[in-house]
């Protein structure tokens, strides 16, 4: 995780690691095409659509 954050750490969006997406038992659905806010801080990421 490390390489891939120092490679993305020049651009302005926000990153995050482990967010519960996807193919998991506890998943949050990602609706494509609505807009999203994703804020990433050190203790907590915040994701609201």
């Amino acid at each position: 995780l490390d390489i891939i954050f120092e490679k993305l750490s020049r651009y302005k969006y926000p990153v995050c690691f482990n967010f519960p997406a996807g193919h998991i038992a506890d998943n949050r659905a990602i609706i494509m095409g609505r807009n999203s806010i994703l804020e990433v801080e050190i203790d907590q990421t915040i994701f609201t659509q």
